[in-house]
């Protein structure tokens, strides 16, 4: 049984295996099943220097001010006291015991979602731990740290949603004397475009607090999305990025976000409206995810990135919103505000699969009596730690999602083809009306131009109610008032013409007679 000592001398005596890592073995302690031990592999600490690197490390973790618990929550597996062996060689570290956890993958996808929560899994469970785990990351960053490589199998999250953060002596660490002691590993799927390709052991390429901020970001959208990746859009993953050959990174390089903005890609059929989210988080993922090639590594872009604890409070907002049961699946639950019908219904019909396989419902509410909102504390009696699941009213509506095509087609030809026929008409008109002499072959050009303007542009705003609308047949007729549209806006900009050659004209005569006046 191996004796190891921590740095005010106290002895550990480590008992049984219970996993091994890339760099080291975790142990358990005998006599105190609340802590652990991680054992540096030999070949870990035999590389010039590395020993006391680490060890330098662990002591700048062990005097910052990060506390591993909130609200008497694990939120980061933090280390308490470092393991010195009998020669006073330094061999590892002690941190809380971490238990009955799961990879945050096991909250994202269906398989696994049912065997971590089975009956009792809605879309407000994955709120909750979206919550936790921005909680967790604004516990660190106000603490001044940075965690670098958030690769989800580093986030563990149990069958409450409450989330802990493991694998801390791989963060960013400043010391008090101000060394840093860099996190040089990454998941590029969650790597922002200006570490995309980067060698990033190179101090220039380190990991920063904006860094941080866009992995959360991603993992937020695929907790809130159906476990959808932001930069995974099915029209756009060509495999020539020179950072790498995988599709996302090619699209988080040059900002192929369909899901915000005017975003390029197309969405997948499988995620669900983003409009079942509030206007606050659909502003926060544009802040992260829209961008272009040009501006992806711009500081202004790197700035507007949502902070922890700005996703924190728009999280907190959002699981406390009116939450509707869909009559058809009462795991299935969405705000109240959304009136297009049960997204869910419309994923499972896209998909074939319900979102957790479970056909019982669950009454259980793990929420702590009496929570408030944390208005951006960090901590406080309060919080939503342990964040569960609620239910309210039934709804009696379900939709279809189905593709936008046809209605851009039909608005843009309605367009072109109603502007044109009448450019006869047209040209006689603006001519008398504005004393004007244009042809008609003219006219004709400009009213389809601005036909396939306004059928766009019409089909635009349309696009998401037809996307989800139970009757998509009404929402297509409506093309038929695009060339009104058309019509209006010649005349407007004939009249504006009209306008402008008049005061152009006073302009020049009132020129020519101050010159003539001069002497000109």
């Amino acid at each position: 049984m191996a004796v190891y000592y921590g740095r005010s001398g106290k002895r550990y005596d480590l008992g049984n295996k219970l996993g091994n890592g890339g760099e080291g073995t975790v142990y358990q302690i005998n006599g105190d099943p609340g802590i652990v031990a991680k054992i540096y592999r030999p070949e870990r600490l035999q590389m010039p220097g590395a020993r006391q690197e680490m060890k330098e490390k662990i002591e700048a973790m062990l005097e910052a001010p990060v506390s591993p618990y909130v609200n008497g929550i694990l939120t980061v597996a933090w280390p308490v006291d470092y393991l010195l062996d009998g020669n006073q060689q330094f061999q590892g570290f002690v941190m809380p015991a971490v238990v009955n956890k799961k990879s945050l993958l096991w909250a994202c996808r269906e398989s696994e979602r049912k065997q971590l929560f089975g009956g009792r899994y809605t879309w407000k469970v994955s709120i909750a731990i979206a919550f936790n785990l921005a909680l967790a990351i604004d516990n660190l960053h106000s603490a001044g740290i940075i965690v670098g490589d958030m690769n989800p199998n580093n986030i563990l999250v149990d069958e409450k949603g409450l989330v802990t953060l493991i694998d801390a002596d791989s963060f960013t660490i400043t010391s008090r004397s101000g060394k840093v002691f860099r996190c040089s590993v990454g998941m590029e799927e969650v790597l922002p475009a200006e570490l995309q390709g980067k060698d990033l052991s190179r101090p220039a390429n380190c990991f920063t607090f904006a860094s941080d901020r866009f992995a959360l970001a991603i993992h937020i959208f695929n907790l809130l999305c159906n476990n959808f990746h932001p930069f995974g859009c099915l029209d756009l993953n060509s495999p020539n990025s020179s950072a790498s050959k995988n599709p996302r990174v090619h699209n988080i390089t040059r900002g192929y976000c369909p899901y915000v903005g005017s975003g390029k890609g197309k969405v997948n059929a499988a995620a669900p409206d983003m409009s079942i989210l509030s206007a606050e988080i659909r502003s926060l993922f544009e802040r992260a995810f829209q961008y272009t090639s040009r501006t992806a590594v711009k500081k202004e872009t790197l700035d507007k990135r949502p902070t922890a604890g700005e996703w924190k409070n728009a999280l907190w907002k959002l699981y406390n919103e009116q939450m509707t049961i869909c009559a058809s699946d009462k795991y299935h639950i969405y705000p109240a505000q959304y009136k297009a019908g049960c997204p869910w219904c419309a994923v499972q019909g896209n998909t074939g699969r319900n979102i957790n396989g479970v056909k019982k419902p669950s009454a259980q509410s793990p929420l702590r009596k009496g929570s408030t909102a944390p208005a951006g504390r960090r901590t406080g009696r309060s919080s939503a730690a342990s964040l569960g699941i609620m239910n309210s009213a039934p709804a009696n509506t379900r939709y279809n999602r189905r593709e936008a095509w046809p209605l851009y087609v039909l608005c843009i030809v309605s367009g072109v083809v109603g502007a044109v026929l009448p450019c006869h008409y047209l040209a006689a008109e603006i001519n008398k009306a504005f004393g004007m002499h244009a042809g008609a072959g003219a006219v004709g050009v400009i009213a389809a131009i601005l036909g396939l303007l306004c059928g766009y542009l019409s089909a635009s705003k349309m696009a998401c109610r037809y996307r989800t609308a139970v009757h998509g047949l009404p929402w297509l007729c409506t093309s038929l008032a695009v060339p009104a549209g058309t019509w209006a806006a010649i005349f407007l900009g004939a009249m504006a013409l009209s306008v402008l050659a008049s005061v152009v004209a006073v302009v020049v005569l009132i020129v020519v007679l101050v010159g003539a006046a001069s002497g000109w």
